[in-house]
């Protein structure tokens, strides 16, 4: 049977050449029976509004999907509480949203999203998105089952990453936070967190930290199973890179990458 249903489309210049599924394409399958055996459905870089993602989310055919890839959609809004309305019976394991300026978080997006709470892999990627986006992410009944979650290219600073570690997500093993803005508070939340106990990647880079920051995550008596730490563009100078290569933290890490801002 099949298992896999691609409709993804790629965007190039700029702008969408044929988008292989609009509304109206997604609302015809929707009602295809044929749904009844896909577990990975990609619709990515498709013209499609919040009325043609929602027949496909609650539609009684779909209920074996566990990977959904929604990057890149071509819609004025894109509203997360969309999945509220989906099937009962559909449970995601992997949801990508990568790409979607236009995408909506409110406070109650992820709580009141049943399909969500047994997420393991989230791509939330160059979305344009700030602290209310973590902090709504915090109050998800399933943030305790994520695995891995990419946040890059955000604007994230402090107050929703410290509510998203206060949530104890403790089987997170990869995480990105490259290319925000993090701040000294931010770092040292992650740098003393007890709760990312099985975290074995994670991505820093071009967050511009003061020597404060790097001096503390070097220190850290926490992260305990980290393996590989990315700190491209980050140091604010040649001593606090060379001062960090020997910390304690780098030492028992498998790959180190570090470089100043």
């Amino acid at each position: 049977a099949l298992e896999e249903l691609d409709f993804s489309m790629s965007i190039e210049y700029g702008y969408l050449e044929d988008p292989a599924l609009g509304n109206y394409g997604a609302e015809m399958l929707a009602a295809w029976e044929g749904l009844e055996s896909i577990e990975r459905l990609i619709l990515s870089g498709n013209h499609l509004s919040t009325g043609g993602i929602s027949a496909l989310l609650s539609s009684p055919h779909l209920c074996k999907l566990k990977a959904l890839a929604l990057r890149e959609i071509q819609t004025a809004t894109f509203f997360l509480s969309t999945f509220e309305n989906a099937h009962a019976d559909l449970t995601l394991d992997v949801l990508d949203l990568a790409g979607n300026w236009a995408l909506y978080i409110n406070q109650n997006s992820f709580r009141n999203a049943r399909c969500l709470h047994q997420l393991k892999k989230l791509d939330l990627s160059n979305c344009e998105l700030n602290d209310n986006a973590l902090q709504a992410l915090a109050d998800s009944p399933g943030v305790g089952q994520l695995r891995m979650l990419d946040l890059l290219w955000n604007n994230i600073e402090e107050e929703g990453l410290i509510q998203l570690l206060g949530a104890e997500p403790r089987l997170l093993h990869t995480l990105n936070l490259s290319h925000n803005e993090l701040s000294t508070k931010a770092v040292r939340a992650i740098a003393s967190s007890s709760t990312l106990t099985s975290l074995r990647s994670l991505d820093l880079s071009y967050n511009e930290m003061e020597r404060e920051a790097i001096e503390q995550l070097g220190a850290t008596e926490h992260l305990p199973e980290l393996q590989v730490l990315e700190l491209y563009h980050c140091g604010p100078d040649e001593q606090t890179v060379t001062d960090f290569t020997s910390s304690p933290l780098a030492n028992r890490l498998a790959r180190l990458e570090i470089s100043i801002a």
